[in-house]
């Protein structure tokens, strides 16, 4: 039986909005940028990857269409969008996968689980890779078994409401079923998503809650992505990742600097010193609130988070073996 690639990551749950493709686009964009190849694969027919990473706002995307030709082809995967940052290659999801589910169920009616349908092609394009990413579509039970069969560790976001958590049991149903065919795959962890600022007990109850529903090995990473409902609004809307924002946000200018253009001593000379330099003015700059600050921080230590724990994961395999 050929095993799944070890750095094969699906961020997957079956309930939708709790942060499946936020946390995947941003971890796979702070990957890259730590100088990691880094294929990000969007099964998604919502292609809201796309937002997030920018190339639907040039509609540079196929919405799908080389993804369900290389899986119903059987062909090797490759990436259909090059360098969306650096390191960040991606071959983007979109309303045609739409025709992947039902191809899906077809060949289930044949006899053939979809959970080994994805895997060789995956195997083979890991090897231009230091990283493959995977972000599902919550409610197709077919793809997300393709996809469950093709990686060898699977990352849970959750928020920390009962709703959310409750139906993580279901999810556990599908992972031991992605194992009848790929007795490799695990739940790598699971990420607590739009936690507000200090509730303490929140965390502590949701992580108690996770661990009841999918057993120890789904211990929630340390790092929590809080919630900032306008920072995740905003980045969809520029297709910036959190970084870029934080970025924007500590690049932009001073407020007092701005206020003191608008007096009368300074409004005249500000316009001189923006005609002389071209400098466009401040209705022209992209803001950013400093609060995407934090939220780039959880991503970026989620990341280094999560890359730990394959790492940490991978070298005990390899001395259990030994």
């Amino acid at each position: 039986m050929t095993t799944s690639p070890r750095r094969a990551v699906v961020f997957t749950n079956h309930k939708g909005g709790v942060g499946k493709t936020s946390v995947s686009t941003n971890v796979a964009a702070e990957a890259a940028r730590a100088g990691w190849r880094v294929l990000l694969i969007d099964l998604d027919k919502q292609g809201s990857a796309g937002w997030d990473l920018g190339y639907r706002h040039d509609d540079s995307t196929d919405h799908g269409q080389a993804l369900l030709d290389m899986i119903t082809n059987g062909d090797q995967l490759r990436p259909i969008l090059a360098d969306v940052r650096p390191n960040l290659d991606v071959i983007p999801g979109g309303q045609k996968l739409t025709e992947l589910d039902l191809w899906l169920m077809s060949q289930v009616m044949k006899g053939v689980p979809p959970a080994g349908m994805l895997r060789p092609l995956l195997t083979d394009a890991l090897n231009n890779y230091d990283l493959v990413i995977m972000d599902t579509n919550p409610g197709v039970e077919s793809v997300m078994q393709t996809a469950l069969g093709a990686a060898h560790w699977v990352v849970i976001p959750t928020q920390p409401d009962w709703n959310s958590i409750d139906g993580l049991s279901e999810l556990a149903g599908k992972v031991a079923q992605a194992r009848t065919t790929s007795p490799d795959v695990r739940v790598l962890g699971s990420v607590l998503f739009d936690i507000p600022a200090n509730a303490h007990q929140i965390r502590k109850r949701a992580d108690d809650d996770v661990t009841e529903m999918l057993g120890e090995e789904a211990e929630t990473f340390k790092t929590r992505v809080r919630s900032a409902k306008k920072i995740a609004t905003l980045a969809r809307e520029r297709g910036q990742v959190a970084y870029e924002l934080a970025t924007d946000a500590a690049n932009a200018p001073a407020w007092h600097s701005i206020l003191a253009k608008h007096t009368l001593a300074g409004a005249e000379g500000a316009n001189t010193e923006e005609s002389a330099q071209g400098v466009a003015p401040e209705e022209d700059v992209e803001y950013a609130p400093k609060s995407a600050t934090g939220v780039a921080d959880d991503y970026e230590q989620l990341t280094s988070e999560i890359i730990r724990r394959i790492i940490a994961r991978e070298d005990a395999t390899e001395d259990a073996a030994s």
